[in-house]
């Protein structure tokens, strides 16, 4: 959303870019001509509404990053009932008045605040502003543990820094999470860019935080934890940073993967492939790029013996061409994964191999 500098306001310009999306949301969501006036009540009042509804109150997460107020509805047992998601800085309503409504809420229940560790925008929260904020909420009794993340979410361009893609560092905002950690003595969360277990454990056992939310490595494999447990590392899908998920967040159209196609459709599509309880076939795949890896993939974790067919010396087909591009290398993950599952799942597979119809047709496979 544009804003001009007449509307930014005056000191860090959080207050002037809160008015100003206030003024946006106005007109859906009611709130009168002066909507700041109004807001302490609005939160008492979607409180009061879920307690006389008697509904549960779980963990609690309020952000203050983009320091927006949103209004929305939740479903429970198939009820509408209200919600309020507030964001908001001391701009607005003051959000130790926030924080305080909502822990006088849900008692002991568990209550965390997400807030960007340095808006990176002109006018905006900087890196010591965030520690000021950071160290004033942190007061006793008032938050369990902060999630901390980096820039901001006001434009495409800060879209594209809070949530970086390939080509990018891994892990670009730790230290920032570390130092919030460091100067609050509170709990820390933080999720940008940690798509790897090592980098994870790293940031765990070096005391820089205390939890990693894996939010795109768990889109990518929603299978993380128990691959962990199981001592299968290696068989993580990895995240290769393409930002495909984002497309839906953010545009409409739901999440998915670039290559896991069972995300945003397991109801069609399972995570986890179960074996056949019908005949045993004989599979052959013809090409190793990314469609036919899957192919083969699926077909042998069925129970179907698979043989798959490369001209090339190296599986990954076009892949392998794009991953070669500036930044673009963690794309050769999509088919090195793919590669690796296909021999640990048996398949034959022959590389440097042209797959001619009549060689094929005198392997008598069942389906081609």
């Amino acid at each position: 959303m544009a804003e001009s500098e007449g509307e930014q306001g005056g000191g860090n310009g959080g207050g002037g870019r809160f008015s100003l999306f206030l003024r946006e949301l106005k007109r859906s969501l009611g709130l009168g001509p002066d909507p700041n006036a109004e807001l302490s009540e609005d939160l008492a009042e979607a409180l009061e509404e879920r307690r006389e509804a008697q509904l549960p109150f779980e963990p609690q997460e309020r952000r203050m990053l983009m320091n927006i107020i949103r209004f929305g509805e939740l479903k429970v047992d198939d009820v509408m009932v209200p919600r309020a998601d507030i964001i908001a800085i001391e701009a607005a309503t003051p959000l130790p008045e926030v924080i305080e409504a909502v822990r006088e809420a849900i008692g002991e229940g568990i209550l965390t605040l997400r807030l960007s560790g340095d808006e990176m925008l002109e006018g905006g929260l900087s890196a010591a502003d965030c520690i000021a904020i950071a160290r004033h909420l942190s007061a006793p009794g008032r938050l369990d543990a902060l999630n901390v993340l980096g820039g901001n979410a006001v434009s495409e361009v800060g879209i594209a820094r809070n949530i970086p893609g390939m080509g990018t560092p891994t892990a670009p905002f730790l230290k920032m999470a570390a130092g919030i950690r460091a100067a609050t003595g509170m709990p820390v969360f933080h999720a940008t860019r940690i798509t790897d277990v090592e980098t994870a454990r790293h940031a765990i056992a070096n005391g820089m935080i205390d939890m990693v939310s894996m939010t795109r490595g768990h889109i990518a494999d929603p299978d993380i934890v128990a691959k962990l447990q199981d001592g299968a590392v290696d068989r993580i899908r990895p995240c290769v940073g393409a930002r495909y998920c984002l497309d839906g967040a953010v545009y409409g159209g739901g999440i998915a993967c670039i290559h896991n196609p069972a995300t945003g459709r397991e109801k069609t599509i399972p995570q986890r492939i179960a074996p056949t309880d019908g005949p045993k076939r004989r599979v052959v795949v013809v090409g190793g790029g990314p469609a036919g890896l899957e192919a083969a993939r699926v077909s042998a974790l069925r129970g179907h013996r698979v043989q798959l067919f490369e001209a090339a010396e190296k599986l990954g087909g076009q892949v392998l061409v794009a991953a070669r591009a500036q930044g673009r290398a963690e794309l050769g993950e999509v088919t090195g994964w793919l590669s690796r599952e296909v021999h640990a799942a048996g398949v034959a597979v022959e590389l440097g191999a042209f797959a001619e119809p009549a060689a094929i047709a005198a392997l008598g496979a069942d389906i081609v």
